[in-house]
């Protein structure tokens, strides 16, 4: 409680403030992590943690972000975060999609279309209909990924419930899995522009929707044998191959 003086006396009042340590913990581990590399940061240095410090911090920054309904669904996801930070964002997440080729909105058909080898026509055939995946295949069209600074990239959730391979050992660029679909989009993107920084996001963890209370993917093994937090660490893997791209776990 935190005392406030006034005419006629004091009050308390209560101050309620709601941290979570282990987040903050890991955020700050991630941030000294990624010091090891050059001019990895898009947020500016030797600014303190707190949330007025971060106001203004991407202007200018030009951010496409790719991945499934997380990123997609609609107005109220971490891409508006960004933008709240000043940053320029293209958001071209479509729901229901995956890291690996199943359908043509994965990633590398996401990145096919960024890099103009193809266009939203080409991939979209079973997704149109929806106005926000309309929005989002325009997008995809109309961005220009020869001046964007940042690409983020986050699937996962829907790969590890269908079961998808996370790698193949005989061919590591099968875009039929989750890593060869992952280094796909990578280098088409930074064929497409060399200067871009490509920040490959781990998926979060969550819930299985069986009916079994507390059930959730970090403890439960999907039909493949593969927990969800063995997806994202395959993904962090494949981002120390590239010196353009970081991995936030």
């Amino acid at each position: 409680k935190q005392k406030s003086g006034h005419s006629g006396g004091q009050a308390e009042c209560p101050v309620f403030v709601f941290i979570c340590a282990q987040c903050r913990t890991r955020a700050l581990c991630a941030a000294q992590r990624m010091q090891s590399k050059p001019e990895c940061c898009i947020l500016p240095r030797k600014r303190e943690y707190g949330m007025e410090e971060w106001n203004g911090a991407l202007d200018g920054v030009k951010i496409i972000t790719i991945g499934d309904s997380i990123t997609g669904m609609s107005n109220q996801t971490y891409p508006s975060y960004l933008a709240s930070l000043g940053a320029e964002v293209t958001n071209v997440g479509v729901s229901s999609t995956d890291m690996a080729w199943d359908t043509n909105v994965c990633a590398s058909g996401v990145a096919d279309v960024l890099a103009k080898k193809k266009t939203s026509a080409d991939i979209s055939t079973n997704y149109t209909g929806s106005q926000i995946n309309e929005e989002r295949f325009a997008a995809m069209d109309s961005a220009d990924i020869t001046e964007t600074d940042v690409v983020t990239i986050l699937y996962g959730t829907n790969d590890w419930a269908g079961n998808v391979d996370i790698a193949n050992p005989r061919n590591p660029k099968d875009i039929t899995t989750v890593t060869g679909g992952l280094r796909y989009a990578i280098e088409t993107l930074t064929e497409a522009n060399p200067n871009i920084k490509i920040v490959a996001i781990a998926p979060f963890y969550r819930n299985v929707w069986d009916g079994v209370p507390n059930h959730c993917a970090d403890v439960t093994e999907n039909r493949i044998g593969y927990k969800i937090a063995d997806y994202g660490k395959a993904i962090g893997k494949v981002a120390e191959e590239y010196s353009n791209v970081y991995f936030f776990d």
